[in-house]
């Protein structure tokens, strides 16, 4: 809102003398603001009157009064201005997508200035557009730059890539007055994961935009974002019934003309994808889902490299699939804060291992679908490793010397047998 100032030449009147501080002016009180300026002419008036020639300091005196009068005019005007009905609205978008900032109304800016600024979290307003009808400079914020389309129509914007900071307040100002603001809230991109031969859900627009939706189409982008193929899933207007989509889709599609939400069925590999619903021409983006296809999790089981007493015990949770996630647990409840959890958690490491880390272990895998787990009963033998190995190898050493006797002995009892045949003959 611009502040009003009296022209005169000096030294006739001092505009700054009459002016309010900074912090008054048309603001928070428009009603205080006049009765300060009130106050002000009304002083000056009265050092003028008394002065005992009252004719001769008539036109003085008018000339204040008639200052005053145009000041207390034209913070009427502001003040009623103050009161005027702005504009306002909500829009509601995703995370990715795109959103149309649109006041629902056409503004005629041809011989103005033009001016969007954004505000959130109750900090003072960043300038994201300036237009001016001199220069016709359109200059972008830094958070905003690359990603506004402006409308020199209608003066709306079109906000691409949304991004979680984005929330806010916008406001568009015509010649510095206040035309309206526009709400944004982002909620998070949908990322949904599914096993193959399932069923989803893909939502449409919002109620409040239903009206505004020109068609709908849904693209789904396989690959990478960069350098993925683009491919139309479905197109249909408003409640249209007889939308066109892919051969692929064929009896696997349920519809809903109404908001541009559908249901596909018995899901594939290859419908992975981030999916895209255009609502207009211009391609505005009202909804953005990605969706992930992943089997469920199976055949679990957990290793282990040894169990000797003061060793480095390694257990490793072994799974089918994919898992996204490992949790560990000792007896039904927590490991001990010597264990080490390595290679994403995979794989629990006891080092120097005692009698008190003997238990059930158990390895929980988790993926968006799925979860399964695997038990394992660890006993910690009491010998150590150097004295395990010498044992192993005494006890290695027993038998084979065991087996070699009882081979010399069968060896005498066949040769006894022999001698004692021969002398018989």
């Amino acid at each position: 809102m611009p502040v009003y100032q009296t022209r005169c030449t000096p030294p006739a009147c001092n505009v700054a003398e009459l002016q309010p501080p900074a912090s008054q002016r048309l603001g928070t009180s428009g009603f205080e603001q006049i009765n300060n300026f009130g106050v002000a002419i009304g002083s000056k008036v009265s050092q003028i009157v008394p002065r005992g020639n009252f004719f001769s300091d008539l036109p003085e005196a008018l000339g204040w009064m008639e200052k005053g009068l145009t000041l207390w005019v034209l913070l009427f005007l502001s003040l009623l201005a103050l009161f005027e009905e702005v504009s306002s609205k909500e829009v509601y978008s995703i995370v990715g997508s795109s959103v149309l900032l649109d006041l629902g109304q056409r503004i005629n800016f041809t011989n103005a200035d033009l001016l969007w600024e954004f505000t959130t979290n109750s900090k003072h307003p960043i300038t994201i557009l300036d237009y001016d009808r001199h220069r016709q400079k359109i200059e972008p914020q830094s958070q905003f730059k690359h990603r506004l389309y402006f409308n020199e129509n209608d003066g709306s914007l079109i906000l691409s890539n949304v991004k979680p900071a984005d929330q806010g307040v916008y406001t568009i100002s015509v010649d510095a007055k206040l035309e309206g603001t526009i709400e944004l809230f982002v909620s998070g991109k949908m990322e949904v994961y599914r096993a193959p031969g399932g069923s989803m859900f893909f939502p449409g627009v919002f109620e409040e935009h239903r009206n505004q939706a020109e068609m709908f189409k849904w693209e789904v982008l396989s690959g990478s974002t960069e350098n993925g193929t683009r491919t139309k899933v479905l197109q249909f207007h408003p409640n249209n019934t007889e939308p066109s989509f892919m051969k692929k889709y064929n009896d696997r599609i349920d519809i809903f003309p109404f908001n541009g939400s559908f249901i596909l069925h018995q899901l594939h590999f290859s419908d992975e994808g981030l999916y895209t619903l255009s609502t207009n021409q211009r391609n505005i983006i009202a909804q953005t889902v990605r969706l992930q296809i992943i089997e469920e999790l199976s055949e679990t089981s957990i290793l282990s490299n040894t169990s000797s007493l003061a060793s480095t015990i390694a257990l490793t949770c072994d799974v089918s699939g994919k898992p996204h996630g490992y949790k560990w647990q000792k007896d039904g409840g927590e490991i001990s804060p010597r264990h080490w959890l390595i290679n994403g958690n995979r794989s629990l490491i006891i080092p120097s291992s005692m009698k008190g880390d003997c238990g059930i272990y158990t390895c929980l895998a988790v993926n968006p679908i799925s979860s399964i787990q695997a038990d394992y009963t660890l006993t910690i033998y009491d010998l150590p490793p150097p004295l395990h190995h010498t044992m192993v190898l005494s006890i290695l050493a027993l038998i084979s010397a065991s087996v070699i006797f009882v081979g010399i002995m069968l060896l005498r009892i066949v040769a006894s047998d022999s001698i004692c045949s021969s002398s018989s003959r």
